[in-house]
């Protein structure tokens, strides 16, 4: 099938950092720092000099660790291009024929347009519907069916698109009829039950909001907690625990170590710290400057969010799809980037060739390996690492994906003496091992000294 790519959805934007360090330290030494009293004027200059050294030397090493940092920390979107080749490259003949702008969406460059004019359209554009857009479409002369056959395939590719953008699901364009809408679905990797509760939708549905269309596939978008003022916050039962989490509790190294975790990379949002207890797979989005970019830039993921207050059963506002992203970014922190141990294991575990893209984002690497990361990338914040988490306050949103993974590593306890030695969230337990390790052995060994001496008394005796 042709390239209907015709150029790389893709930006590279280089990560700058400023560093106050700098500045403070590139000053003279003030009257604080010397005492001039007790100098006599060579002994002063000779002072002066290498504290002027010290500090020179002290800018150095600020400035080339500030840039060891920067150096890997990029919002790199060139893998996005290979990415949706390999998503699109299998349209069926039916979505090849449509035609768009009086070409078929088989020639090259076609569906990159239409998919940059629908992103267009949806962006700043609250409660759209699938049919919505495709009316758009249809005024603009962008599109033309005469069918209902050619309606239903054309929903399908505007919500086809829709994933591809936002990443927040991957559709599936192959396993049903034009009839249906469908999320891709593998019957032998893990699955939580927690997330989709369907894979597929009628395209009947297509006149509802795009919110309301996608609450029916489950919980994709997971609603943040909405306490109004009326409300006291003690009596309203959907208020998360404020359970402190540490970065050296709830990790990844922990996580393999304890329970056995194996962690299972996907290019879904949605799918983000889906935990399956069955298998012990923890699902990871792999391309976290996609949600730094729509961040940024306001991408089709704000498409999906609610326009109800109130509703018996809340969706996903444009504040929580906000949040969700964040948090994403966030995670990565806590999982891996603050804890030394944890570092390793992405180092030793991570395998692009087991990706949904055989070419890695570049981000990825740098939240999960380094030990620090800057406050910014260009004049994007990035989260701020945190000694203590709470799923109240931090993960407002993936606050019941967290509290799970916390939950099984708090309700584990070593089976073995190596998993004793691996696990120090309890100091007390921790310490009282060794302390009764040191203190046994000193005690055997003392006890096979004295009879060794015995023996040698009653020998040298006879």
């Amino acid at each position: 099938m042709p390239n209907m790519l015709d150029k790389p959805d893709g930006k590279e934007d280089s990560a700058r950092q400023e560093d106050g360090a700098d500045s403070k330290a590139a000053q003279s030494p003030t009257t604080n720092d010397l005492n001039y009293n007790s100098l006599k004027p060579k002994r002063l200059t000779r002072a002066v000099t290498a504290g002027a050294r010290r500090l020179s030397s002290k800018t150095m090493v600020s400035r080339r660790s500030t840039l060891n940092i920067d150096r890997d920390i990029t919002v790199d979107l060139s893998w996005y291009s290979l990415w949706l080749s390999s998503r699109v490259q299998n349209l069926p003949p039916t979505y090849c024929q449509i035609t768009i702008d009086g070409e078929q969406l088989s020639e090259p460059g076609v569906l990159h347009r239409f998919m940059d004019k629908v992103e267009q359209y949806v962006k700043d554009r609250k409660g759209l519907s699938v049919d919505n857009i495709i009316e758009y479409l249809q005024s603009t002369d962008s599109i033309d069916f005469t069918d209902s056959k050619s309606l239903n395939c054309v929903r399908g590719l505007i919500f086809s698109i829709l994933g591809w953008q936002s990443m927040l699901y991957r559709p599936d364009l192959t396993g049903c009829p034009s009839t249906q809408l469908a999320i891709y679905h593998d019957d032998s990797l893990p699955d939580s039950k927690l997330v989709f509760y369907a894979y597929k939708m009628s395209t009947d549905l297509c006149d509802r909001p795009l919110f309301a269309l996608l609450r029916g596939f489950g919980n994709l978008l997971p609603a943040g907690y909405h306490i109004h003022q009326e409300t006291s916050v003690l009596s309203k039962k959907a208020v998360a625990s404020w359970i402190p989490l540490y970065p050296s509790e709830v990790n990844a190294y922990l996580l393999t170590t304890l329970l056995g975790v194996r962690f299972r990379w996907v290019d879904s949002i949605s799918l983000h710290l889906d935990f399956d207890k069955s298998s012990r797979t923890l699902s990871l989005f792999c391309f976290p400057s996609k949600c730094v970019s729509q961040l940024r830039d306001g991408g089709s993921i704000f498409a999906f969010a609610s326009t109800e207050f109130e509703s018996a059963d809340p969706r996903a506002n444009e504040s929580d799809i906000t949040h969700l992203l964040v948090e994403v970014l966030l995670s990565y922190r806590l999982l891996f980037g603050q804890s030394k141990k944890s570092r390793k294991v992405f180092r030793q575990t991570f395998d692009p060739q087991k990706l949904p893209c055989p070419q890695p984002d570049t981000l990825l690497a740098a939240l999960c390996s380094q030990k620090q990361v800057p406050a910014k990338l260009g004049d994007f914040p990035l989260p701020v690492d945190r000694h203590i988490y709470y799923a109240a306050r931090d993960f407002s949103v993936l606050h019941d994906r967290v509290e799970l993974l916390f939950q099984e590593l708090n309700g584990t306890r070593p089976k073995s003496i190596s998993g004793l030695l691996k696990d120090r969230r309890d100091t007390l337990q921790f310490w009282t091992f060794w302390l009764v390790g040191i203190f046994g052995s000193l005690s055997v060994t003392l006890t096979f000294a004295q009879v060794v001496m015995q023996a040698y008394q009653v020998s040298h005796g006879n």
